[in-house]
This record gives C-alpha cells, structure tokens and sequence, in this order.
C-alpha cells in the first residue's frame, strides 16, 4: 500500500465490515506489505506516511516502508511523472520532460529539453525553462517566466495566463484561455507580429501599437519590430495586457 488515504481507508473498512464478528483486524491482516515515500508530494507524504505507522501500531501490525527520489530517477531516464491527487514539484531534467496531475499544481523549474506539463484542476508553473513548453490546465492558472524558447503554448480554460521570457526571431507563441486575463511581457528589441482575439475582455499595452489593416470585431493584428516571431493572444471572457519587463 501506498501512505495515502485510499489505501487506508481500505483498511478501516475492512475492520467496520469486521467489526462485531469472530475475527479481528488483527487475524485479518498480518501486515502491512509496504508504504513507499515517492518523493513527489513533500510534507504530504510525510504526514501520510506518520498516520499509517500510528494505524499499524494502534492495530500491532507489521510494518515495512521506504523511499525513493520518482524526479531524480525521471531527470536521469527522462521518463514521466503523474499523479492523480497531489502537487509535483520537479527540479532538473532534459531531453522530453512530462508532468501531469489529475488534482493538484505542477510545478517545473530547470529543465533543458522539451516540457510537457499538465494538469486537470490544479495551477501549471515553469520557470527558467530552456526548450519547448507546452503547458496546459482547465481550472487553474498558467504561469510560464525565465522561458527561454522560440515554441511556446499555453493553454486554460479557467485561470490566468502569464509569461515571461523570450520572444525569438521566427519563434511560435501562442497562449489561449476561456476565463482569465492573458499577461505577456515583451522584451525590448523583440520582433513579433502579434494576433490578438478577445470577446469580453479589453487589451492594454504599456507601449504604443499600430494595427495592420484596422481592426476587425474584437480580433485585430499588429506588428513589434520586424514582426519575424509569431504571437497569437486569445481570451474569451478576459484582458490581454502587453508589458514590459
């Protein structure tokens, strides 16, 4: 078993379904097997793992645990981590770097490579990042700074969009969301042409724009410098703000 609260739960059940008949907890389960730290969910786990030695003892059950480092391990294989409830912390890796939560916030810094980071309800974060970031959550914000990069997306459906790093000659940039206000801080000297789309939302820009061709609805186009990178500014119900660093 893991020291989490389904695995224990299993245990409590057993001893309500056992309660008032022949046997004991004690006759029923021996031991438990095993309670492995991931290395993953921090105080978390560590406070799992104190309730399950007080349940083994409160029950004089046999108990075996142990630890283990999952991000070590996935920075040296460059394998993936996920979760399905809990936060993931990862510092370091390279080449193909995925994380993925269900419930709970990812948080990356370090990685050298290619970043997929995900999750389902919980906020995305990377910071200093060198390669391509795909980052991408439904309930929560997404928050990309120190990026160093020429591909770049960013997605959510309700939550906050923030980045901050580099805008590459000929680089890809493209940060959507459904609910929440998209915030880019453009470097100085960077050459982007920049599509921006919003419904209900206003744009603001700290520095003075002019659009190419007029604007058309709530979608209208402009050029920063020599326009060579792409970036495509989406918000349904929210700002987009353009800033610099």
């Amino acid at each position: 078993m893991t020291a989490s609260t389904d695995s224990t739960g299993q245990v409590a059940d057993l001893e309500r379904r056992l309660r008032g008949s022949a046997f004991v907890l004690e006759d029923a389960v021996s031991h438990i097997q095993f309670v492995l730290d991931h290395g993953i969910r921090g105080e978390e786990a560590d406070a799992d793992a104190r309730f399950v030695a007080a349940l083994a003892e409160a029950h004089q059950l046999e108990l075996h645990s142990g630890s283990g480092d999952v991000p070590a391990h996935a920075r040296a294989r460059r394998v993936s981590l996920e979760t399905v409830q809990g936060d993931i912390t990862l510092h370091g890796g390279g080449g193909l770097v995925t994380v993925h939560s269900v419930s709970g916030d990812v948080h990356v810094s370090g990685v050298r490579g290619q970043l997929e980071a995900h999750s389902t309800n919980g906020a995305v974060e990377a910071e200093d990042v060198t390669g391509s970031v795909n980052a991408e959550t439904v309930n929560g914000d997404v928050t990309l700074r120190d990026i160093r990069s020429d591909d770049v997306s960013a997605t959510t459906v309700n939550g906050d969009i923030e980045y901050r790093g580099t805008i590459r000659d000929a680089g890809q940039y493209r940060l959507s969301n459904h609910n929440g206000d998209v915030t880019v801080a453009v470097p100085q000297g960077a050459n982007a042409t920049v599509t921006v789309s919003t419904f209900n939302g206003d744009f603001d820009s700290d520095f003075p724009i002019t659009l190419a061709g007029g604007r058309q609805g709530k979608r209208f186009t402009f050029t920063i410098g020599t326009g060579s990178a792409m970036l495509d500014l989406e918000s349904f119900q929210g700002s987009i703000k353009l800033e610099r660093p």
